[in-house]
């Protein structure tokens, strides 16, 4: 005889203590068997337990009170989800404990925001008209008559137990433990809805007092983020979206300037300008990130040549980067592919392209001294 709830339907079991005259034992959790028998997992913190002896039982109710309105709101949850989604949605799996619950139903498209805040709503309305919650023992005939919802691959015994919400509002079979009102269950929050296969999505939620604390964690970081910002919480959006605006006028302004200083004529040892075969050849070395950048770099130096070939190698990022770009009127006289490939094989690196564009790249940025040695004989060559 105990008043421990054993772990079955998805709801977790209880824990509390046990105690007697020089005993004080843990209950860390409590499982049913097959057969139906409660077992109690404990650790013994004072005292020796012993076969025959009179124990008194307590379970701990405030994590008993948050796990039954988890699974009070599951049932609330269910009902919803067929008003907005239809009558298709069907249990697949659910987990109730004392911080959340989580809901595995049949679904064949994606949940979208509006019906994620519908059917958020619709619980939530429940809540707030605090029916009553009962439970029944009756046949399985009488409770499928009667409407009651069912797990499909759950197996019955001649005598069910019917949870009924208010006027019909949920009826389902369930041995689990409940509120005694959907008022007691407290504001209901779904904080995630997403797939779990083809045709089986997952909802979670948390209610009551995990409600709260979730509800108060956000009102701290909106308080925290309007002071960093120093704005009002209502104008944060405002704030970020100007901020945001501002990052992106600086961001393209920093790169003018590095792709200015990049195409610049330096004149130190990064840069290196000769005449082969009657057209200028400029090697240069950058220190650009992003390959759109070390291209555009490229074609407005190839622009100021009006003829001629330029090789950039890129030193960011901790790897190099090669680029060969030819004027149009050099095809035929000079293949960029030709020249990438025999520095690739040079510097043990990878890369290719086309007669007047090719890229590659070498993991070691020490390889560009030789790169550039490659292609200074090979262009001359």
């Amino acid at each position: 005889v105990t008043p421990f709830y054993g772990e079955s339907g998805g709801q977790v079991g209880d824990t509390g203590m046990i105690t007697a005259p020089g005993l004080e034992a843990e209950v860390i959790d409590t499982i049913k068997t097959d057969s139906g028998m409660t077992m109690h997992s404990i650790r013994v913190k004072d005292g020796v337990l012993k076969k025959d002896q009179e124990v008194s039982l307590l379970v701990d109710s405030s994590r008993r009170k948050s796990i039954m309105r988890h699974h009070s709101a599951t049932h609330l949850l269910q009902k919803a989800l067929r008003d907005v989604l239809g009558e298709h949605v069907h249990q697949s799996g659910s987990l109730v404990n004392e911080t959340r619950l989580r809901f595995d139903f049949t679904h064949f498209a994606q949940v979208s925001s509006e019906e994620v805040e519908r059917i958020e709503a619709i619980v939530n309305q429940y809540v707030l008209e605090d029916l009553p919650i009962q439970t029944q023992l009756t046949s399985k005939e009488e409770a499928m008559a009667k409407g009651a919802m069912a797990l499909f691959d759950e197996k019955y015994g001649d005598e069910v137990r019917m949870v009924i919400m208010g006027e019909g509002v949920s009826i389902e079979l369930c041995g689990g433990t409940h509120s005694r009102s959907t008022g007691e269950i407290g504001m209901i929050k779904i904080v995630s809805e997403a797939s779990v296969s083809a045709g089986l999505r997952r909802i979670e939620a948390i209610a009551g007092t995990q409600s709260f604390r979730h509800y108060r964690s956000l009102s701290d970081t909106i308080a925290r983020s309007a002071d960093i910002l120093k704005c009002s919480p209502g104008d944060i959006v405002e704030r970020i979206r100007s901020l945001q605006a501002k990052i992106k006028e600086q961001d393209a302004s920093i790169k003018e300037l590095n792709l200015k200083i990049a195409t610049g004529s330096s004149g130190s040892a990064d840069e290196e300008e000769f005449t082969s075969d009657g057209y200028r050849i400029v090697i240069k070395k950058i220190d650009l990130p992003e390959i759109s950048q070390i291209r555009e770099t490229g074609d407005r130096i190839k622009e100021k040549l009006g003829t001629g070939v330029v090789f950039l190698a890129s030193t960011a990022n901790d790897k190099a980067t090669f680029m060969i770009m030819v004027t149009s009127d050099l095809e035929g006289k000079v293949d960029a592919g030709k020249l990438m490939k025999g520095i690739c094989d040079a510097t043990g690196g990878r890369g290719g392209g086309k007669a007047l564009f090719a890229q590659g790249g070498a993991p070691d940025t020490g390889s560009i001294d030789k790169a550039i040695d490659v292609f200074r004989q090979s262009i001359r060559g």
